[in-house]
């Protein structure tokens, strides 16, 4: 039971970590499209919309790396994970690869 209500959880957090990255990235991408408009058309910009996208920048790295480990899609040298062949260095490699 208890075990059930964790996994839910989990889920749910997961399920909301992907919508915070998806608004975080259209967002960014607003700000910026934004930015751009204000500055060639009225030579001016918001300030304080730069500041947005950097801090946004640096979430997304921490938020998008926790995603990329759940997925196992960050970046990684697998050259040596594959040449060692006997199982407990091969753990170890793979310990080694995702730090």
């Amino acid at each position: 039971m208890q075990g059930s209500v964790i996994s839910k959880i989990g889920r749910t957090l997961n399920r909301l970590e992907e919508y915070v990255l998806f608004f975080m990235v259209l967002q960014m991408g607003i700000s910026v499209f934004i930015q751009v408009i204000m500055r060639y058309l009225f030579q001016s910009a918001i300030t304080w919309l730069d500041e947005l996208v950097h801090i946004e920048i640096v979430f997304l790295t921490f938020f998008g790396a926790s995603l990329c480990v759940k997925y196992s899609a960050h970046i990684s040298v697998d050259a040596l994970k594959k040449s060692v062949h006997k199982e407990p260095y091969r753990s170890v490699m793979e310990v080694l690869n995702h730090l």
